[in-house]
């Protein structure tokens, strides 16, 4: 799951429910991660830097990091 309606979610939410209960089928199919730590001060900092970092080594012909397409 990437993202959930509402974050944290509700203790009774039928994902955390499954994800907590070992006997529930879905239990070993799940991953719930939070999406939290993007949204701070020093989140927001580190990807202008690697951005301008990555603009940086362009300009000066050398290899760009976590090129995706």
């Amino acid at each position: 799951i990437d993202v959930l309606e509402k974050e944290p979610p509700n203790e009774d939410d039928p994902l955390v429910l499954a994800w907590r209960n070992p006997d529930h089928p879905a239990h070993d199919r799940l991953i719930l991660n939070p999406h939290a730590a993007f949204y701070c001060e020093e989140g927001l900092d580190e990807i202008r830097r690697k951005g301008a970092e990555n603009c940086r080594r362009a300009l000066l012909g050398q290899p760009v990091h976590n090129v995706v397409n």
